[in-house]
């Protein structure tokens, strides 16, 4: 692809990834088996369904409220291709809905179908319009462009984003040194956390899996501070989740708090996280408590 003006970058860069999925589509049985790719039409399906509701809806979204009205004012010589390439979002977006009640039989064909117009949709943008864009538009109107552009986008992300938060205290009456070594075992988490699930062995640590509503969130060991706090980051999303202990009256307070941002759409509805919260936080009680248990019997 052609190097883009700064304005239309993001976008630019976004249709780079869409064009290597709908190759991949069209190609079925031919396609290579590199980065990950499946001949699994089921699996395929799901991809082309993650990135339509991770990349293509906040990229489309942005073009019909930044960049196409724009155009359309500015340029009207061009209002048919603005029509034009809103169709292709509204017929792409239902495509790719179809594509959930379809059998296995017409599957093949109903991936090749959207990675087609996915791909005749991005050439077009790329070839002629945003180049046109470049040329026509005055050079003030394309800087503010590119703002409003990143603004629309991130509007988009916001709109998708889950924030999930909780946190629980206890004061327990033991020494930061017994506390800490019993959080040190990551192994052992699941004997006495019934809500925490061991996974596999990685570079960082022990992999944990803390259920969070419908998912279950995988976190690593990202930073230890001896004496005082654990830190866990999520494989997937944004946030943390962290043990930390501090001097109290009576004992040491430890403290257990997660703050996940996981921005995609099909982790959770954003309606169900009071409930998902609530859960959350009864298993973070949970393990305070089974925490003191253990700490008193050692």
């Amino acid at each position: 692809m052609a190097k883009r003006h700064a304005a239309l970058q993001t976008l630019s860069r976004q249709h780079h990834h869409g064009l290597a999925l709908a190759l991949r589509l069209q190609q079925g049985r031919r396609a290579l088996l590199s980065d990950g790719w499946t001949h699994d039409l089921g699996e395929q399906r799901r991809r082309l369904q993650g990135f339509a509701r991770e990349e293509l809806a906040g990229h489309f979204a942005a073009e019909e409220a930044a960049l196409f009205p724009v155009v359309a004012s500015t340029l009207p010589r061009m209002a048919a291709e603005v029509r034009r390439l809103i169709a292709e979002h509204r017929e792409l977006h239902a495509l790719i809905e179809r594509l959930g009640t379809l059998m296995e039989a017409d599957l093949a064909q109903g991936l090749r179908e959207c990675g087609a117009l996915l791909e005749r949709h991005i050439r077009f943008e790329e070839r002629e319009f945003f180049p046109a864009c470049e040329r026509e538009l005055p050079s003030d109107r394309l800087a503010r462009l590119g703002e409003e552009i990143e603004s629309a986008l991130e509007q988009e992300r916001r709109k998708h984003r889950r924030t999930l938060y909780a946190a629980r205290q206890r004061v327990i009456n033991a020494p930061t040194a017994s506390l800490f070594a019993v959080l040190m075992e990551f192994a052992r988490y699941p004997e006495w956390w019934p809500a925490m699930a061991a996974g596999s062995e990685s570079p960082e640590g022990l992999d944990l899996m803390l259920p969070a509503g419908s998912t279950t969130v995988r976190l690593v060991v990202s930073r230890l501070v001896e004496g005082k706090s654990i830190e866990f980051l999520p494989v997937e999303g944004a946030g943390y989740a962290r043990w930390s202990i501090m001097d109290y009256r009576g004992g040491r307070e430890v403290r257990i708090e997660v703050n996940l941002d996981l921005p995609h759409g099909g982790t959770f509805p954003a309606g169900r996280l009071p409930e998902v919260r609530a859960e959350l936080e009864s298993t973070l009680e949970a393990a305070l408590a089974a925490l003191e248990g253990i700490v008193r019997h050692r």
